[in-house]
């Protein structure tokens, strides 16, 4: 899924398996804004470059609620030179 939200394209992927819960969901946020390896070195990667190349505002985001599933977003600007 993926669509404009304001200036921003966003990219969605989303799940309905079991989630994450709380916790786990914070360590994995917490080991990508950290570059730790606990969130995989791919997802911090592409965080990495997207926020370097466009700016802190973009990136990629990870939601998710226990025993619903789990969505990644990525956000990039629509207009970016």
């Amino acid at each position: 899924m993926g669509g404009y939200v304001g200036d921003n394209i966003f990219v969605s992927v989303k799940d309905n398996g079991v989630g994450i819960c709380k916790d786990q969901l914070m360590e994995i946020k917490d080991s990508i804004d950290k570059h730790h390896l606990r969130a995989g070195f791919g997802i911090s990667s592409v965080n990495d470059r997207i926020k370097l190349h466009f700016g802190a505002e973009y990136g990629l985001n990870i939601y998710s609620t226990y025993g619903c599933g789990t969505e990644i977003r990525i956000i990039l600007p629509s207009n970016h030179a």
